[in-house]
């Protein structure tokens, strides 16, 4: 279980502070425990106050025993700590009480070199848990009637997120605040789309406890005091004080008149990506609701389907790659990873794993492993129906990975997973598509296999396989980001997702040893890339059987030329004896006849010559 920590410096925050302390602390489910911390050169160690003594003593301390005595539903223990560091003391603590979150009193018209401003700071820089930041003004923290919560910082969902929950809890209400700019006439019309727009991003909709508030103003920090004078509290997400800095000096003269009690107000920051639990992203992505979960799960499983429908598509997309990696050609590969339909199923595996979700899981096996097979087969038929194609620039880089193709598709993965869960930008699905191409390896493995052209099929092969589990685990990872685990309770003694998902990191980490081989190798050697524009197996292999039968002659390399070049085939030879020129004509014209007309043939021949050891050098006597 988490608990919360509240710091005390000042007996004026005591109460208030704790108030606020108490109500984050029943919203988190954990204890709350209190420090009245003083920065001193002399120590104090880290101990619990056990009795009335320190109480009559210091005033801090018995601030805060009065105000948890008199709160009936408020139980919290109280310790003192006095330390010339006493931010190093309170880390080590909070990483044996497992704190979430840490809430420190500090001053927003005080230097920045007060002590209690150094403490506050130094524990928003330093722990890895979530941080809020209470400067609790005039309000004595007795009510949790309205929070409003500015969207304008860098965590304002963090803020907003923390604020509904309190206010759900306690039975308030939460104003999220947009302040737009002064364009015109049009200018409140055109904030409230902008507060739509970020509510629905954060799949949050105005009910009995979030009521949205848009205010049109050239000053953002004027308009936030305004509204947040009838307010408990203003909560602002910040990875630093300077915005509750900045509205605690903030000049009000003309357009705002300060109220008679100032409202608490707060910054927070998530936690650390070093803490225990899920860290920063936890903090940044929006968490999915239940409505949005099941309409996630719609959309996947009606794509991971075996039926008609993926069976016609995925031979359709096999057919037009595999013609594409004949031809060569990127726009024909483009349109095969566009009507592609294996991507579904794998998100449909990531999100299965994230669920516990087994028949979801078997229903994508089962429409991915038909999906591979008919790829396999109809590209090794394709292959076949045209033996004469040698492996082209396309099927050549499809069948040399490495190392980056893994990151490739890891991030693409996440990606496809994000743009699957927000309906608003699932058209980005294509982009993934395009990104990490799951037909294409497929066919040039069927096709490479069955033309004997081994290498480059297993090349092929290991950049599929590293595409589906990067893909997999990639989606799994933002789905569990994102909130995505409803039945996972109550499923813990199921181990089918954990092994599945253990045994494709293994394989994951299994592959970065080709990968990073083959990287290794083209950053020393070379992208693997063809000298030539290659010619037909048939002429080629004639040319070769015409040089085998002429002695001393062998073939060095026989390409195509460019569209409009001066040469249509050229042949480069190697001999160690002059060339008759009968040879040169026959080899001419065993080209053309193959090609079918009368093409221009160019013939180089390279007279070689003799290699011979270094000889020493002959000593002169004297």
């Amino acid at each position: 279980m988490t608990s919360t920590l509240a710091v005390i410096t000042v007996a004026a925050e005591a109460e208030p502070l704790i108030r606020w302390a108490a109500r984050f602390a029943k919203t988190r489910g954990g204890p709350l425990t209190v420090v009245r911390c003083v920065t001193g050169k002399q120590r104090q160690a880290f101990q619990r106050v056990t009795s009335d003594a320190m109480a009559q003593t210091d005033g801090v301390v018995a601030e805060a025993l009065r105000t948890i005595h008199e709160s009936d539903d408020l139980d919290a223990e109280v310790f003192a700590l006095q330390d010339p560091d006493p931010v190093k003391v309170l880390l080590a603590e909070m990483r044996s009480r497992n704190v979430s979150l840490v809430i420190a009193g500090t001053g927003g018209r005080l230097p920045q070199t007060a002590p209690r401003v150094q403490l506050a700071n130094g524990l928003m820089q330093h722990a890895p848990c979530d941080v809020l930041l209470l400067d609790t003004g005039d309000n004595p923290g007795e009510s949790c009637k309205r929070i409003l919560v500015p969207l304008m910082s860098d965590y304002s969902s963090f803020a907003l997120r923390n604020a509904v929950d309190m206010a759900k809890r306690c039975g308030g209400v939460v104003a999220p605040l947009w302040v737009g700019a002064r364009i015109g006439a049009d200018s409140r019309d055109v904030a409230s789309r902008e507060m739509d727009l970020v509510l629905r991003e954060q799949s949050i909709a105005e009910s009995d406890t979030i009521k949205p508030t848009v205010v049109v103003a050239d000053e953002p920090n004027g308009a936030i005091l305004s509204e947040g004078a009838n307010c408990d509290l203003v909560l602002l997400g910040a990875g630093s004080d300077r915005i509750l800095r900045d509205l605690r000096t903030a000049s009000v003269e003309d357009e705002v008149a300060r109220a008679d009690a100032e409202p608490s107000i707060g910054v927070i920051r998530p936690g650390k990506w070093s803490a225990s639990r899920s860290g920063l992203l936890h903090g940044l992505l929006p968490r999915l609701k239940a409505d949005d979960r099941v309409a996630l799960f719609d959309r996947i499983q009606a794509g991971s389907r075996l039926n008609a429908d993926f069976a016609i598509m995925i031979s359709l997309s096999t057919s037009i790659a595999a013609l594409g990696l004949l031809k060569n050609s990127t726009a024909v590969l483009i349109g095969a990873m566009l009507v592609a339909p294996l991507m579904t199923p794998l998100i449909g595996q990531a999100l299965a794993l994230v669920q516990g979700n087994m028949r979801l899981f078997r229903r994508s096996f089962h429409a991915m492993t038909f999906g591979i097979a008919c790829a396999l087969a109809l590209s090794m038929l394709i292959s076949f129906v045209t033996p004469e194609n040698e492996a082209t620039l396309a099927i050549l880089e499809r069948g040399t990975p490495d190392l980056l193709d893994l990151f490739v598709a890891l991030v693409s993965g996440i990606a496809a997973g994000y743009a699957f869960s927000r309906s608003g930008i699932s058209e980005v699905i294509v982009g993934v598509a395009i990104a990490t191409a799951l037909v294409p390896p497929l066919a040039t493995a069927g096709i490479t296999f069955a033309s004997g052209r081994w290498d480059i099929s297993a090349g092929a092969a290991i950049l599929f396989i590293t595409n589906l589990v990067a893909i997999v685990l990639g989606a799994a990872f933002v789905f569990r980001s994102l909130g995505v685990h409803a039945t996972w309770q109550g499923m813990k003694s199921q181990k089918w997702p954990w092994g599945i998902v253990l045994g494709l990191i293994a394989l994951s980490l299994a592959l970065i040893e080709p990968l990073a081989t083959r990287l290794s190798d083209q950053i020393q050697i070379g992208q693997t890339r063809p000298m030539a524009f290659p010619v037909s197996k048939r002429m080629l292999d004639a040319i070769r059987q015409k040089v085998s039968e002429q002695p001393g002659i062998s073939l060095v390399l026989a390409g195509r030329g460019a569209t409009e070049g001066t040469v249509d085939v050229g042949i480069l030879l190697a001999a160690n004896k002059p060339v008759p020129s009968a040879f040169v004509e026959e080899l001419t014209q065993i080209v053309r006849q193959i090609a079918g007309r009368d093409i221009r043939v160019k013939i180089i021949v390279v007279q070689q010559a003799q290699i011979i050891e270094r000889v020493p050098p002959t000593r002169v006597a004297p």
